[in-house]
């Protein structure tokens, strides 16, 4: 792990915190905050009930923490350092990060059994795991493939992505028309996939491409644990897709929506953006911006509370 002092958080954090106690002390380690030795960086929630106790008893030697929180320290100054800031998960998820960065090998490291395809385009700082096949595809700067990852052709990642291991970037998907007879015909797949930048996709994921245009995920998303993501879709900026997500064909999802554990978004449905649904959801329908659908078929939250409402009622009766 990376030693951390003083100079190497303030850095990273800039002005948007204050400090206060021990600036000399070094650290070389993360953990929760009630575990930590005086080498390590911890954080407390803000309004935390237990925040006297978290602060006044642990030995972490930095402590990221809210006014209020610090307001409650008895201790002495000169044993730790803490860094004041409204948001202190924020704070320690910067160092970590940093933390994470510096302790991997400098340099692209592609794995003797990978294998890539000689017009694959890589861009500088590209690692590709073990047992992982490259098509020709264009992979940005930075970007990290995972072991035993499968990207096909007219595929596009672009920089700052993690693609963890055992996903499928850029296959066909299930397009099924019958012939005269009444047997089943796939549908040839001849679009693209397109991955912006930052985009972090979880292990066992798929992403197919598009049948005639691409699929489409901008900046910044977030893919989770064994997701499906259909042909012709589009996922916007700044969106979390938790695990088990099912995007049919053709479906929209816009800019920065949190989309629920195993909700399913039936094909060419579109979700707008700051939409949030819950677990198990089934989205049939068009959702508006600002929205929060659940259940199955989904609906908004406050039209769903006021029908299981009249059921109840109606049910006791």
């Amino acid at each position: 792990m990376h030693n951390f002092s003083f100079t190497d958080i303030e850095q990273i954090l800039k002005a948007t915190c204050s400090y206060e106690g021990d600036t000399t002390l070094v650290y070389d380690g993360f953990r929760p905050v009630m575990e930590c030795a005086k080498n390590h960086i911890s954080w407390i929630r803000p309004k935390v009930k237990k925040a006297a106790q978290y602060i006044n008893n642990t030995e972490a030697g930095c402590i990221i923490c809210d006014e209020d929180a610090f307001k409650l320290y008895t201790g002495n100054l000169s044993e730790r350092l803490f860094i004041i800031t409204p948001d202190p998960l924020l704070a320690f998820v910067k160092i970590l990060t940093r933390a994470e960065n510096k302790s991997k090998p400098d340099g692209p490291l592609i794995h003797p059994t990978a294998i890539i395809h000689p017009d694959c385009k890589l861009g500088a700082g590209v690692s590709v795991g073990p047992y992982s096949i490259l098509d020709e595809c264009t992979i940005g700067d930075n970007t990290v493939i995972g072991d035993h990852v499968r990207i096909y052709h007219s595929v596009t990642i672009g920089k700052n992505c993690q693609v963890r291991e055992f996903c499928s970037i850029g296959g066909a998907g299930f397009g099924i028309v019958k012939d005269e007879e009444g047997n089943n015909m796939h549908v040839p797949h001849i679009g693209r996939v397109v991955i912006e930048d930052n985009v972090l996709i979880f292990p066992y994921s798929n992403v197919d491409k598009g049948m005639l245009g691409d699929t489409v995920i901008e900046n910044n998303v977030v893919i989770d644990h064994y997701c499906h993501i259909g042909h012709n879709t589009f996922t916007g900026k700044n969106t979390i897709i938790t695990a088990g997500v099912v995007m049919a064909g053709g479906s929209r999802i816009g800019n920065n929506c949190f989309i629920g554990v195993h909700t399913v978004v039936k094909e060419k449905a579109e979700i707008g953006a700051y939409v949030t649904t819950g677990m198990g959801a089934v989205v049939t329908a068009n959702i508006p911006d600002n929205q929060t659908w659940v259940g199955n078929p989904a609906t908004e939250i406050k039209t769903f509370a006021a029908q299981r409402a009249f059921l109840r009622k109606n049910t006791a009766e």
